[in-house]
Formats: structure tokens, C-alpha cells, sequence
């Protein structure tokens, strides 16, 4: 993530443990990857996720493209999300 969006890595890592001992997002090691995602339990997922899609749409199209992360490859068959 860091390295997509052009920044320090120990900044992102900084915010991502904050919002993890907020129980906002949960991780988990996959080899030497630590991967995130929302906790479904947030209470205000619905509502947080409402506001990133409704931030993200002021932006330009171009904008908005290179923002959002895209796989480059095809998932491998039978892997598991």
C-alpha cells in the first residue's frame, strides 16, 4: 500500500495498528504479508464504508481510477478469499 500511494511505509503501518486497537480493521500474517480487512463487528462498518464511497465519488475520474487498487493477475482456482 505504501509503495502504491508514493509514502512512507512506517506511516501507514502507524495508522493501520491505530485502527486495529480500535477493532476498526483486523489482521492476519499470510507468510511475511500482513493483510487487512474491516472487522465485520465494527458497529459503524455500514456507515463508515458509506462515507469512503461518497468521499472517493468528489474525486475526478482520473483521479478516482488511480486511486482504487486493482489485481493485476487472476485469482489462483480454488483459493480461498
Amino acid at each position: 500500500m505504501a509503495k502504491f500511494y508514493a509514502t512512507d511505509l512506517r506511516a501507514i503501518q502507524n495508522q493501520f495498528e491505530k485502527l486495529e486497537a480500535g477493532r476498526v480493521v483486523y489482521s492476519r500474517m499470510i507468510g511475511n504479508t500482513r493483510l487487512y480487512a474491516f472487522d465485520p463487528r465494527y458497529p459503524f462498518l455500514a456507515e463508515l464504508k458509506s462515507l469512503l464511497e461518497k468521499a472517493l465519488s468528489f474525486y475526478p475520474e482520473a483521479e478516482r481510477n488511480r486511486l482504487t487498487m486493482s489485481r493485476r493477475r487472476p485469482r489462483q482456482k480454488g483459493k480461498p478469499l
